[in-house]
């Protein structure tokens, strides 16, 4: 196990994921700099009086433009701003069946060429906004920034060599432009160019479009999900670990649980795919349950009070090893009575930080959940409720900490200590923490819940 977790390091999957960001990025540029040139040698070669295209063709290349203007340009900025960066990966695949469609037009019209060119330009302009916000060039190679462990220099390389080739990729795609031009120079050579070049970029563009669908339909699944769950909740997350949360490698999120949409609540502010460990009720609803599985991949965890084994502990740790980023509820339960603030927290938080020491924790609270409608206040969730509307959910953050090794050597210390720094997150909502968590003199176990 150890050695497929250190294969999968040396290439994370938000950098396979930013590739294909880059890859979409220089196809774009690539379709815009053939198009000028094809539709420059078609209109010198004929006067600019090539025939005309099918009605419906002109019709549709002509309403792209300004929808490209008026609709897409103006929600692209909305979701920018009220999004993280992860999610802005959902516009690629979009963008990308775009170009893959214009490219095909334009071997059905290709009257239209100067049209296309036209349009294409008009998509880079959403497209190259969210490309731009990707992760810049690291200053550090410090685990507190690239998620701790022993692998935090190799992803320090990797994020530099990343960063290095996506400039080069740009640069080389800008400058086909003016190497298409210079070659137009040559009518021969022109006209072959111009009869081949449009299939050969149909071709790359509808391969590039079928990657990015199956690379990147997390983020373009969340970001559809966005404009449904946002009119329901009013989230705010501060505190000094909500721009310190690590881009790459092993990370553990742990919070407090109060409501069913927890996960939800904490994925707002990282700027990364989570994998959350979820209660089996919750998981086998049979209409989430393929979106859970095969787009989330969540980690299950069976509702058993007394057991031998936890293989979603394993799960877990070998999600860390692969560089994911891990929410954890620690208390294993949601919520239930309004005196029980936190439970003390169970051992499975304990086993997964021993295999793995080095992984940086993120301890939240999360207040406002337990009002909600998918909470257990005033009975089971949903039943019986209003649905919430513009709900403030205030989230708390502390930065990124390893365990201390004399901390995590005893297992009860390890559980006290998470639970006062999830408590201490509270601070930066405005709430005064709760009462100390504290080992009792005698080996007598904590009590199993505090109060307010």
């Amino acid at each position: 196990m150890t050695d497929v977790h250190e294969e999968a390091d040396w290439f994370p999957r938000e950098l396979r994921d930013y590739w294909s960001v880059s890859l979409v990025e220089a196809m774009v540029v690539a379709v815009w700099a053939a198009a000028v040139a094809v539709s420059t040698v078609r209109g010198t070669a004929s006067g600019w009086t090539t025939g005309q295209p099918a009605p419906w063709q002109e019709d549709l290349l002509l309403a792209v433009g300004p929808l490209g203007i008026f609709v897409l340009v103006p929600f692209t900025v909305v979701l920018l701003l009220v999004t993280t960066r992860y999610r802005h990966l959902g516009l690629v695949a979009p963008y990308s069946t775009a170009v893959c469609i214009f490219c095909g037009l334009v071997l059905s019209s290709p009257a239209d060429c100067q049209i296309l060119a036209l349009n294409v330009g008009t998509l880079c302009i959403p497209l190259l906004i969210p490309v731009g916000r990707f992760p810049r060039r690291p200053r550090s190679s410090s685990p507190s920034v690239l998620g701790g462990g022993e692998h935090a220099i190799r992803l320090h390389s990797l994020l530099n060599v990343y960063w290095w080739i996506k400039r080069g990729i740009q640069v080389s795609a800008i400058g086909s432009v003016l190497l298409t031009l210079f070659l137009m120079r040559s009518n021969a050579f022109a006209e072959r160019v111009a009869a081949a070049l449009p299939w050969l970029l149909f071709l790359l563009s509808a391969v590039l479009c079928a990657w990015c669908w199956l690379r990147l339909f997390r983020p373009f699944f969340e970001l559809c999900c966005e404009p449904f769950f946002r009119p329901l909740y009013k989230i705010r997350a501060r505190g000094p670990g909500v721009k310190a949360v690590p881009p790459l490698g092993p990370v553990l999120v742990i919070a407090n649980h109060a409501a069913w949409f927890d996960p939800v609540f904490l994925g707002e502010f990282i700027p990364r795919p989570i994998t959350p460990l979820m209660t089996e009720s919750f998981y086998n609803i049979w209409f989430i349950r393929p979106i859970l599985k095969y787009v989330f991949r969540v980690i299950v965890v069976r509702e058993q009070a007394a057991r031998r084994e936890a293989p979603e502990l394993q799960q877990a740790i070998a999600a860390l090893g692969r560089g994911e980023c891990v929410v954890l509820f620690p208390e294993g339960f949601l919520r239930r009575k309004e005196e029980m603030v936190l439970r003390r927290f169970a051992q499975g938080v304990w086993h997964i930080l021993t295999a793995r020491p080095d992984t940086p924790v993120v301890a939240c609270w999360i207040e406002g959940g337990w009002e909600s409608t998918f909470s257990w206040r005033g009975g089971p969730p949903v039943k019986g409720k209003r649905l919430d509307f513009r709900r403030p959910i205030d989230v708390g953050v502390n930065a990124p900490e390893v365990v201390p090794a004399g901390v995590l050597a005893d297992p009860m210390r390890t559980r006290l200590h998470l639970m006062n720094r999830v408590s201490a997150a509270r601070t930066h909502i405005g709430l005064e923490p709760l009462p100390p968590f504290t080992l009792p003199a005698e080996a007598e176990p904590v009590q199993s819940e505090q109060s307010a």
